[in-house]
């Protein structure tokens, strides 16, 4: 099973930076929580893997992501049936603000061809690569060795790139927050919203 469940969280915007992420995070694992009350999981304590990847210390079948952006939280959490240990990566961003010569430095610097090419053919490039940044987010969490491990070492828009990676990404778009969600081809199944 495959879920994702996320939250807008407009009362959050009146707080300084600091205490917006903070608040961010916190919703963020509020809302793993009620998943975890929903599936009725037994309780297994979060612990931290070695480059900084939360998972359930007790519950080796069960994996989740967490993200927060602009008063916005989304939790991801995948339990495979098959005997598959899951592996899940989520990721949101607010619509870049960034000038299209921004955008341009920045792919040239850390995108793949690829995901260059789909920017700047795109009508809408601020669109473009926010949905091509959280998208490489989404596969870092996936992996779970940091963006900067494939900021500018994978192209996830070229061809075959997700056949060869054994991975597969779903796009949402809810209210200029785009959401991409990175798991295994082997847990065959569409995420569904709590």
């Amino acid at each position: 099973m495959l879920i994702l469940h996320y939250r807008h969280l407009s009362t959050l915007l009146q707080h300084s930076r600091h205490t917006l992420h903070k608040a961010q995070s916190e919703a963020a694992h509020m809302l793993l929580d009620e998943i975890v009350q929903a599936l009725n999981l037994p309780h297994s304590p979060i612990v931290t893997a070695e480059k900084g990847r939360p998972y359930f210390k007790d519950l080796p079948t069960v994996d989740f992501s967490l993200a927060h952006t602009d008063g916005f939280a989304i939790c991801a959490l995948q339990s495979c049936d098959n005997g598959t240990i899951p592996r899940v990566g989520v990721d949101a961003e607010a619509r870049t603000h960034y000038s299209d010569a921004e955008i341009k430095r920045f792919s040239l610097r850390f995108f793949g061809k690829h995901e260059q090419d789909y920017i700047e053919n795109a009508t809408d490039r601020q669109a473009a690569f926010t949905k091509v940044f959280v998208r490489k987010e989404a596969y870092a969490k996936y992996c779970g060795d940091g963006l900067g491990a494939h900021l500018s070492k994978t192209d996830t828009m070229a061809p075959k790139f997700e056949e060869s990676k054994g991975v597969r990404f779903f796009s949402y778009l809810k209210k200029n927050i785009f959401i991409s969600l990175c798991n295994s081809r082997e847990c065959d199944e569409e995420p569904a919203f709590l």
